[in-house]
């Protein structure tokens, strides 16, 4: 959330109000909730598997119209959407393997280079993505978010319990 704290581009009560109050269509199901001032302090936003990827998916929607052209930060998040957008593609053109590999050492420099942090083991996964698609085809018919969605019952019940 470096927009959000360092370039003071937009308030985080703005973008939560826009979170709550925008229209997610057939992502309605997977409507991200609002954002905690404290979770992102600590890099740690609270949001499930498929409520991440609805707000990374209309980010730009929602607070694309407070980012200045050619800001070098949003560029780091376009490149994250066309990585997603890749990924969760049902069918692919020739050439896009490498375009992926590209997009995603591009993101990995970019995100070193401004959010100060070390890369976490899932962005070295990342690196394995265009291999995986030459082997198997579109990533997508590979992915298990929909078993993600049957933890959640067990999760709820062990949170409850508070049973590890």
């Amino acid at each position: 959330m470096f927009i959000v704290y360092d370039l003071k581009l937009f308030s985080l009560e703005v973008l939560n109000d826009r979170i709550v109050s925008f229209d997610y269509g057939p992502d309605k199901g997977s409507k991200p909730t609002v954002l905690n001032v404290e979770n992102i302090r600590k890099h740690n936003i609270r949001l499930s598997a498929s409520e991440m990827m609805t707000l990374v998916r209309y980010f730009g929607l929602l607070i694309g119209d407070f980012i200045p052209r050619n800001d070098p930060v949003w560029y780091l998040y376009i490149l994250l959407r066309q990585i997603l957008d890749l990924i969760t593609s049902l069918s692919l053109q020739k050439g896009c393997c490498e375009f992926l590999q590209t997009l995603i050492a591009e993101h990995h420099d970019l995100y070193l280079k401004y959010s100060n942090l070390y890369l976490k083991p899932k962005y070295h996964f990342m690196l394995h993505y265009h291999t995986l698609l030459k082997k198997f085809g579109p990533l997508v018919s590979l992915w298990s978010m929909r078993f993600e969605a049957k933890h959640r019952i067990s999760k709820i019940s062990a949170n409850t319990s508070s049973n590890r």
